[in-house]
């Protein structure tokens, strides 16, 4: 089996910290494991990077199982599983490899593991420019003793986290001290809804698209040239939370925009076009006015267009 290079590491919504008490991935054809960064405090955001432990050999062959127990702050409550992964749809995205805003080919070559509340797990294969999930799974409530957790450390877990929530935030702390609802469970499977849609950027000072960053609610993200295919085709994509397009105008100036969707417009204007079929196709425009400092977005598709009023915008000059 063809070995590559690649490194692990862990993440979780940044209102939903995690502990990772032990994690592993794991390659069945040589029994080798590669252990996932444990044992602090993470809630870097959802498929962002976490920490990295740099260990075993350089190439490694692919993994086909996850084993990972965590500790969720805000649930007070420990999850386990272990899962089998897509190991040929993990293979040809190795070989496949993704193309960054410079328009060269750069490998896959990070597994970031995702731990959310209700004991929802993702995993994600990463390269500079493309993050893509290859698998989804629930984890089972489990029970861990503190002498196993911490030894030597306080007698209980409520002691524990009231420890560790000194360094939380006030917005942090509010959250971890109130009962996780079931809808936050639906909201991350709603972040993995997907429908078939491409960006399109419109310069109206007769300006190139260069390139382009997304970033999807369901912690995927694409940051590639303005040329690369994937983007001149309606495809199934999550729905974005942020987008950043480049570009230059006839002088050659370079600008760049910041775009912050709202999550509940963007979720419902997604909805909404596809309510009669999963197969419409939608276009997500960027309209750029001629003097380079205004654009709007909005969706469309053959029938109906939604303007995203809400979003944040900032555009700037790309020195």
């Amino acid at each position: 089996m063809k070995k590559h290079e690649w490194k692990v590491t862990e993440c979780a919504p940044k209102l939903y910290p995690i502990e990772i008490v032990t994690g592993k991935l794991i390659s069945t054809f040589d029994k080798v494991t590669t252990s996932i960064p444990s044992g602090s405090t993470i809630n870097t955001g959802w498929g962002a990077f976490g920490s990295l432990w740099i260990t075993g050999e350089k190439l490694k062959s692919v993994p086909d199982k996850l084993e990972v127990t965590w500790l969720s702050f805000a649930e007070k409550t420990f999850y386990t599983g272990k899962f089998d992964l897509p190991k040929q749809k993990i293979m040809n995205l190795f070989e496949k490899g993704t193309i960054d805003e410079r328009g060269r080919k750069e490998p896959f070559d990070t597994f970031k593991i995702g731990l959310a509340p209700k004991g929802h797990v993702a995993i994600w294969l990463s390269g500079v420019g493309e993050s893509v999930e290859i698998g989804y799974f629930q984890a089972s409530k489990t029970e861990i003793s503190m002498k196993e957790f911490h030894p030597g450390g306080v007698p209980t877990l409520e002691e524990y986290l009231t420890l560790n929530a000194e360094s939380f935030s006030e917005e942090l702390k509010e959250i971890v001290t109130n009962e996780v609802n079931d809808s936050v469970k639906e909201r991350y499977s709603n972040y993995r809804e997907k429908y078939l849609w491409k960006p399109k950027l419109t310069l109206n000072n007769s300006g190139t698209f260069e390139n382009i960053y997304i970033n999807y609610y369901n912690g995927e993200h694409l940051y590639t040239n303005a040329t690369n295919p994937i983007l001149q085709n309606f495809e199934l994509r999550a729905v974005p939370k942020y987008i950043s397009p480049a570009w230059s105008d006839t002088n050659n100036y370079k600008y760049k925009a910041d775009i912050y969707t709202d999550e509940k417009e963007v979720l419902n204007a997604f909805s909404t076009l596809s309510k009669d079929s999963r197969s419409t196709e939608c276009l997500l425009c960027i309209e750029v006015d001629k003097y380079n400092n205004r654009l709007k977005v909005y969706l469309k598709t053959d029938s109906n267009k939604i303007e995203l009023l809400e979003s944040e915008i900032k555009v700037y000059p790309n020195d």
